[in-house]
């Protein structure tokens, strides 16, 4: 009998630990009924506990009795908590996202960009409008709001703000466009300066003197100098006819060659300038087109510069029997006993 009671007293003088997951704060308690599991949102990972460990900030536990800290999990990207031992994480809003694992604060919930949308909550990524639309709202909650892109625009990739004008030189008719290729090209003898052009009435043909052999053209070329074309929407260089014998054109684009001036000639095609008749020579024609066109200025005249189309006559009491004079000194003084009452003698 005695050994019964010293073993009664030797184990009632034993306290038991609450076991992990649980805690108590009570003193003298006599069962285990004391021992309380530890809520959602914290953790006892030790035995005897006598209160449990909160999760931190950007973590949750959406279990009870949990015994050790592995059990705190951090919050998924798109959701967050401003406090400690929280069960449940809380979403970003429609509109905003956060691909930030364990945030702790509101603030990490950022506007999804123009050009995309978030339609749920809790979203760690926002979508992006799809190809042929844009949006420029920012915090869109919807695919609602990306809209079709506009006629002579047009979106290759997903999640724009605004859409592509097509290049001068093209133009698109429909809406919606998710391609380039969209933009179709203005036709050979035509171009556009537009960008964003929405019809084939924004191709406009090449003014006479100039053509375009390519395809979507946002300029016409010049016909070079030498050349001239009087036809308009011209498609090639063929277009730029050379200026014939006897005319020229200095300038670029233009639609009719000039005549060689008098004084002048030209025997090739496709000049840019006429040759001068020399000196002692003069060409009273337009056009010429051989330097045979240059004459010998006749007795009694002159020429002392090139490009002469008239020879000079020698001055009163002054005469010259020289054909193809070139120098005013071939004017001589009348000799004594002699006069002249003309010019040109």
């Amino acid at each position: 009998i005695d050994e019964q009671r010293l073993r009664a007293r030797a184990t009632s003088s034993s306290c038991v630990a609450c076991p992990l997951g649980t805690y108590s704060d009570k003193v003298k308690a006599t069962t285990i009924d004391v021992c309380i599991t530890c809520r959602a949102g914290e953790f006892a990972n030790i035995t005897g506990s006598t209160s449990c460990i909160q999760c931190d900030e950007g973590f949750y536990n959406p279990s009870s009795g949990s015994n050790s800290s592995a059990a705190c999990m951090a919050c998924p990207a798109g959701k967050y908590v401003e406090f400690s031992g929280a069960s449940i994480c809380i979403s970003c809003v429609v509109g905003k996202y956060s691909s930030l694992v364990g945030a702790s604060s509101s603030t990490v919930c950022t506007d999804c960009d123009a050009g995309s949308f978030a339609n749920q909550s809790g979203s760690a990524q926002c979508t992006g409008c799809p190809v042929g639309t844009y949006s420029s709202q920012r915090a869109a909650s919807s695919a609602a709001t990306c809209s079709p892109c506009e006629s002579g625009k047009y979106s290759n990739t997903r999640g724009v703000s605004v859409c592509r004008l097509c290049d001068p030189g093209r133009y698109n008719p429909l809406t919606g466009s998710n391609s380039s290729e969209s933009c179709m090209p203005c036709p050979l003898g035509a171009y556009s300066v537009a960008s964003g052009a929405t019809s084939e009435q924004s191709c406009q043909s090449c003014s006479a003197g100039t053509y375009a052999d390519n395809a979507a053209s946002s300029f016409c070329t010049n016909c070079t100098a030498g050349r001239y074309s009087n036809s308009t929407g011209g498609t090639s260089f063929s277009t730029c006819i050379a200026c014939a014998s006897g005319s020229y054109s200095k300038q670029q684009a233009t639609t009719q060659c000039s005549l060689c001036e008098m004084g002048r000639y030209q025997p090739n095609e496709a000049s840019t300038i006429c040759s001068q008749c020399e000196v002692g020579r003069y060409n009273d024609m337009f056009g010429s087109v051989a330097v045979q066109s240059c004459k010998f200025c006749e007795v009694g005249r002159y020429a002392d510069t090139q490009g002469m189309s008239v020879c000079t006559l020698c001055s009163p009491r002054t005469a010259s029997n020289t054909l193809g004079a070139y120098s005013v000194t071939i004017c001589e003084p009348c000799a004594i006993g002699r006069y002249y009452n003309t010019h040109g003698s």
